[in-house]
């Protein structure tokens, strides 16, 4: 392990890899410290959509994310010409089953908002919103409501665990120094600024520490627990072998997925249970809650195979937003953290904002909104 890095990164999920490879690519010498395996957390049990936020939402927040995603494509690709891992980012589309009136009148307005200031996809109408026989005509197993469905052409996944040995591939490629299986026990600060990373057996001393740990952040050290409360909320999500079942888009109704993937299988979520703690065990009630909802959007997976469960701790901050940016009052610290379910479609531009925060003392965006502090109240 270096003696001293420029930056230590703690944190080996999607955001803390991405972030890694940005500050490399700019000279910086950078250590990334994972306490398990890179993508062991959020990362690795996250669906993989990349949704952009409602039209009718303009939020600095909202802003943020859909600037990320239409970044995705071209990051996707700069990563597979480098590592020759495929991420597999396909714009696959999305259709809503729209549940009732009132999320049918909010979908023509995000349908017209939406295509009037996005752009089109393949010459087409970035979103529109479908009657029941339009819906079924594109998705024919899908049990669709007479209210129809809203499809959205922007949609798109990745397969994360291809994104996650693709991130990981291309950082030790390019000389980020990654050390698994290596917990943070604290910070080491004094007189105002970080020094560096209490481990296990030693201190890593280091100008600038980045924290990534997700919902594991206040963990890192009391000192994040004012700046950057987290609390886990757990999902859970299971895929099946489906023969039968012949989707061709992702298929949403509330906050359930059904997403085909390349290889013939479904994945299925999932849920939200905000009261889980650091518990990341799937359950009974919560696979029989996503599978439930499986079936009655799509009967025909009534005979499909589960052929694997998992759960996944999201990080959602106190405040209710993501978390970018300088601790205000301890010099050299940054964090980057509560992304909650859009973590993934964040990646390519948090790793950027955070590269050129902390190599050139800017973040090139507007970010003011994320600034770690406490929550109100």
């Amino acid at each position: 392990m270096s003696d001293k890095p420029d930056v230590v990164v703690v944190g080996g999920g999607v955001i803390g890899l991405s972030c890694a490879w940005s500050l490399r690519r700019r000279g910086l010498a950078v250590t990334l410290l994972e306490w398990r395996t890179c993508g062991s957390g959020a990362s690795g049990a996250s669906l993989g959509v990349l949704m952009p936020a409602p039209a009718t939402r303009r939020g600095a927040f909202q802003t943020l994310q859909r600037q990320s995603l239409q970044e995705f494509p071209d990051w996707a690709q700069a990563l597979r010409d480098r590592t020759g891992i495929d991420p597999r980012y396909r714009r696959s589309g999305l259709l809503e089953v729209i549940p009732g009136e009132g999320r049918r009148q909010q979908a023509v307005g995000e349908s017209r908002i939406a295509c009037s200031t996005w752009p089109a996809v393949d010459d087409a109408p970035v979103m529109a919103v479908l009657d029941a026989a339009g819906a079924t005509a594109l998705e024919p197993q899908i049990a669709f409501q007479e209210y129809g469905g809203r499809l959205c052409r922007t949609t798109a996944n990745v397969d994360v665990a291809r994104l996650i040995d693709a991130l990981r591939a291309v950082c030790v490629a390019d000389g980020v120094e990654v050390q698994e299986n290596c917990a943070v026990h604290d910070l080491e600060v004094r007189d105002g600024r970080v020094r560096g990373v209490v481990l296990a057996d030693r201190r890593l001393a280091a100008g600038t520490v980045l924290v990534t740990a997700g919902a594991w952040t206040a963990q890192v050290s009391p000192l994040l627990g004012a700046h950057a409360p987290m609390r886990p909320v757990r999902g859970q999500a299971l895929r099946l072998r489906a023969p039968g079942a012949a989707f061709t888009r992702i298929i949403k109704q509330r906050g359930i997925y059904l997403i085909p993937d390349v290889d013939g299988t479904v994945i299925v979520g999932a849920t939200t249970e905000a009261e889980s703690g650091f518990n990341a065990r799937p359950t009974a009630h919560g696979i029989a809650e996503v599978t439930a909802a499986a079936l009655a959007l799509a009967p025909v997976l009534a005979d499909a195979e589960v052929i694997q469960t998992w759960a996944g701790l999201r990080p959602e901050s106190a405040t209710g937003h993501l978390v970018l940016g300088p601790v205000a009052d301890v010099n050299g610290l940054y964090i980057a953290a509560g992304h909650y379910k859009t973590g993934i479609g964040l990646a390519p531009l948090t790793g950027r904002v955070m590269a050129a925060w902390i190599a050139e003392g800017e973040p090139g965006i507007e970010v003011a909104a994320f600034a770690p502090g406490p929550a109100a109240g």
